[in-house]
């Protein structure tokens, strides 16, 4: 089994399999949060230190933070006879907070994370829909028919899919 990320087999020169690796130790039963993975990636003999911005003004703290997300993401396993998968999906938190990343088989398993994860992933679909329908609506303003018809198609099926979600 290898891991990818964003397609590609490293990142910043870091191996997407040793990224993935890192991340599996930082790991809870909480999830895994970008302010854990810019913490442990902070010293320079992390082999997550490369994958960051180090500036050390606030901007960067947050970039960092958005890396952080963005790592956690676009982990995916990838295995000869199956398509690549996610390993990580985002589980809103109940109270508000901050969500955090989970194990997808763990978040299989817990009928509350499920639904959170579900209700994120339509509400996504939702907004999708929209842009979709803006862009419809824009290609229509220019005269561009066939795009316009095409982005219908399209927005039609992002909201049957909105729709099809239950959490």
């Amino acid at each position: 089994m290898e891991h990818t990320i964003n397609g590609n087999k490293t990142i910043r020169g870091v191996s997407a399999d040793v990224v993935s690796a890192e991340l599996a130790k930082l790991c809870s039963s909480d999830g895994i949060r970008a302010a854990d993975v810019v913490a442990a990636a902070q010293s320079p003999d992390s082999p997550l230190h490369p994958c960051f911005t180090w500036d050390d003004s606030e901007a960067a703290k947050q970039w960092r933070l958005e890396e952080a997300r963005a790592l956690i993401r676009n982990v995916r396993v990838v295995r000869d006879d199956t398509p690549d998968r996610m390993v990580y999906v985002h589980v809103p938190s109940p109270t508000g907070r901050t969500g955090s990343y989970k194990p997808v088989e763990a978040v299989a398993n817990n009928a509350l994370e499920l639904s959170l994860a579900i209700g994120e992933l339509r509400r996504q679909a939702e907004s999708m829909a929209r842009k979709i329908a803006e862009l419809q609506d824009a290609a229509r303003s220019r005269g561009d028919r066939v795009r316009a018809t095409t982005l219908g198609r399209a927005e039609e099926k992002a909201k049957e899919l909105a729709e099809s979600m239950v959490e």
